[in-house]
């Protein structure tokens, strides 16, 4: 866009009709690459090169709003030459996200910053919020429901947002441990790309129990969905995670990832984990 700078007021000649009701900005512009005989005008003692020259801008902002997520600018804009010869206004009418610099409107987002937004205003909240998807298939379901011990709790009729990931999950914890004793329940939360595999390990260890929270293709949500849960329970007694949580390398295998529980009652004479 040209550089502008505010101007003192000065006479140039007459100054284009104002539109009535519009904001008005009157700015001295230098002008760069325009083409035509008016940009190749010469004063007296002047010489301006060719395709730069010295310009009024007028212009008027006739509205503006904000609808959808973005933001409308309706504007004139009218160039006039130092000795007064101007062309006609020219109204732009445009939305924001419409991407070009050489009109007067410039691009611009708005945004929302409650977190609590139900979609009144008229934004569509899925293009701001993340939104997981389901991607365990039948057959992999059918192998988890065949191995004993193992069972799946993964959150359904309801959009897979973080909140709603987070909340089932807390709630499915602590249904865990209700299961198991509650104040005798010993339990640990991890992820893992190979839960039957993973679970055989847990049982060695006389872990009675494995319950599949929640699956993901995207690995950053399961490690900060482990490490939301393990913070949590941190302080809850029977918890045996060491770690915050996160630390793994699961990126480093194909997805689907989980997220689990494992647990079981340490009221007995076995020992339970390592």
């Amino acid at each position: 866009m040209p550089e502008t700078r505010a101007s003192q007021k000065e006479d140039h000649g007459d100054e284009p009709a104002r539109q009535p009701g519009a904001h008005h900005l009157k700015l001295r512009a230098n002008v760069v690459g325009i083409a035509g005989p008016a940009s190749q005008k010469e004063g007296p003692g002047e010489s301006h090169p060719k395709g730069r020259h010295m310009q009024w801008l007028h212009v008027a902002v006739l509205g503006l709003k904000a609808t959808a997520g973005t933001l409308s600018l309706r504007v004139s804009a009218t160039m006039e030459d130092d000795d007064g010869s101007s062309v006609a206004p020219t109204i732009i009418d445009r939305d924001s996200d419409e991407d070009d610099d050489a009109d007067v409107a410039q691009m611009a987002r708005v945004t929302s910053d409650d977190e609590d937004d139900d979609g009144d205003d008229g934004i569509d909240d899925d293009d701001y919020t993340f939104v997981d998807q389901p991607c365990v298939d039948a057959y992999t379901l059918a192998e988890f429901a065949a191995e004993p011990g193992v069972s799946t709790s993964f959150l359904e009729g309801q959009t897979l947002t973080c909140g709603n990931i987070l909340h089932h999950c807390k709630c499915q914890v602590d249904a865990v441990r209700l299961d198991f004793g509650g104040a005798v329940c010993v339990f640990k939360i991890g992820i893992t790309c190979a839960p039957i595999q993973r679970f055989r390990f847990y049982r060695a260890e006389n872990f009675e129990s494995m319950t599949l929270l929640h699956a993901s293709v995207d690995y950053n949500v399961t490690n900060m969905l482990e490490a939301a849960l393990i913070g949590l329970f941190w302080v809850t007694r029977g918890c045996r995670n060491i770690n915050r949580g996160g630390e793994g390398n699961i990126h480093l295998r194909p997805p689907p990832y989980f997220t689990y529980i494992v647990a079981a009652r340490a009221d007995g004479r076995v020992r339970i984990g390592a």
